[in-house]
């Protein structure tokens, strides 16, 4: 007489619910607003692609490479992971897919390390906190954790999961130091002072000239570094704010989100 597995009352709700979670996520796919189809084994975004590899590939994987089997997360959190992604980025178009996909490797690699079957309805803190380990090797562990929560918290939010995990935290801490070897020497800061301090008696050649107007924005609008190559030659602006009063900003074109945006002055060098 063959033996059927008992299965809890939490448990059949909470792969009732996984199972319309995913379910969800594929019709949306399945409108073509994404440009790929749910059994595509490569998943091609604006600025990513996604091939579902476990983690351990990261390192020994081409880029180019199309995955076999053994590379790739199993069928269960394969489907898992992709409904998740569709779904954040219906819930919020600006998620970060690389950055989620990442967080869904450690949990996957967490998972399989503890023995434990890569079934979201499974998913514990124990499998959480031994991603949390892997992450804590990482030089991001900050922005990575947040990832991980965020996915616990999911998890938790559409009741995908019988374990009480809403309330996982991962625990990192920003510095509060800033990292000495990001700051500039002194030498480079000494040097910026000498060759503004000759604007007022010498002329200045255009490297010089280049150094200290590029100077000059990061402290007036401080921006990432790569941005300056996308400033236009009409770049300084103003108008007015809600109550009247004149703001100076910079335009420029945003590389991480693809549109032109501005970025407004510090308030103290607005008047300079």
């Amino acid at each position: 007489m063959p033996v059927i597995p008992f299965k809890s009352k939490p448990t059949l709700s909470s792969e009732a619910n996984l199972a319309a979670y995913i379910e969800y996520a594929k019709l949306i796919v399945l409108t073509g607003t994404h440009g790929f189809e749910w059994n595509d084994a490569i998943w091609k975004f604006p600025r990513t692609m996604i091939r579902f590899t476990k983690l351990e590939q990261n390192r020994t994987l081409s880029k180019s490479a199309i995955p076999n089997s053994d590379q790739v997360f199993d069928h269960d959190f394969t489907e898992f992971s992709k409904a998740f992604l569709i779904n954040s980025l219906s819930e919020n178009p600006k998620t970060h897919i690389r950055r989620c996909f990442q967080g869904l490797q450690y949990l996957d690699a967490a998972m399989r390390t503890s023995g434990a079957k890569t079934c979201i309805t499974k998913v514990s803190r124990v499998h959480l906190q031994a991603a949390r380990e892997l992450i804590a090797k990482t030089g991001s562990p900050v922005e990575l954790g947040g990832v991980l929560q965020s996915i616990a918290q999911n998890i938790a939010r559409h009741n995908l999961t019988t374990n009480d995990i809403a309330l996982w935290k991962h625990g990192f801490k920003k510095k509060i130091k800033p990292d000495i070897g990001k700051l500039p020497s002194d030498e480079s800061i000494i040097a910026l002072a000498e060759i503004f301090g000759r604007a007022y008696t010498t002329e200045l050649d255009d490297e010089s000239i280049y150094l200290t107007s590029l100077t000059a924005l990061l402290i007036s609008a401080p921006l990432r570094i790569s941005e300056q190559l996308w400033l236009p030659i009409t770049l300084l602006d103003s108008d007015l704010d809600s109550t009247g009063i004149e703001q100076w900003f910079i335009k420029f074109f945003s590389s991480k989100y693809g549109h032109h945006t501005n970025k407004p002055f510090v308030s103290i060098m607005s008047g300079h």
